[in-house]
């Protein structure tokens, strides 16, 4: 957390760890529901199920937030990745999108990467491979059957994002180990 990060700049760097732990272990409490993680809550009220590709809960792992055997994170990468999901799209193109764009995600792609799921990164990178997506770059959402872009070309942030998936999650993924490993 960014909190942890700054701490060594400060004049007291355990204080600034210590209220890093207190808002850690606060939002966490409060963000599960029913043993995963909600989208967005209200502090001791409302909260709402979902995702969004351009600021998923399949990051929390790779921001630090939790670890990968977190039983609720799992949960929550399950949910994400499963038919419960309305914006879950399981096609020969892969990915998750949002109310605003009904297609996968070239957001969701890297998520997968970064995930540290290795059957969801290799699906995900396979996508990238294969997908002709916006003349081969990334796009906001393709076509699940297709995928060919539906909106968001020309997305250079986007692509750059996809280039530190690849470079910290999707590269690590050998031919010979795409979509062989079993579980997520």
């Amino acid at each position: 957390m960014a909190l942890n990060r700054l701490a060594p700049f400060t004049p007291d760097p355990a204080a600034l760890r210590e209220e890093a732990r207190q808002v850690r272990e606060s939002l966490y409490r409060q963000a599960v529901q029913g043993g995963r993680f909600v989208f967005a809550f209200e502090p001791g009220g409302g909260f709402v199920w979902g995702d969004e590709p351009a600021g998923s809960l399949m990051l929390l792992p790779h921001l630090g937030f939790v670890t990968r055997e977190d039983f609720v994170w799992q949960a929550t990468a399950l949910w994400v990745m499963s038919e419960e999901n309305p914006h879950h799209y399981r096609a020969r193109f892969v990915g998750e999108g949002s109310a605003h764009f009904p297609f996968p995600s070239g957001f969701s792609l890297v998520n997968r990467m970064l995930s540290g799921l290795r059957r969801s990164a290799a699906e995900a990178v396979l996508a990238l491979e294969q997908a002709p997506l916006d003349h081969g770059y990334a796009c906001e959402s393709f076509d699940p059957q297709t995928g060919l872009a539906r909106t968001g070309v020309g997305f250079a942030a986007l692509a750059g994002f996809v280039a530190y998936g690849l470079a910290h999650g999707g590269a690590a993924l050998a031919p010979s180990a795409r979509l062989t490993q079993p579980g997520l």
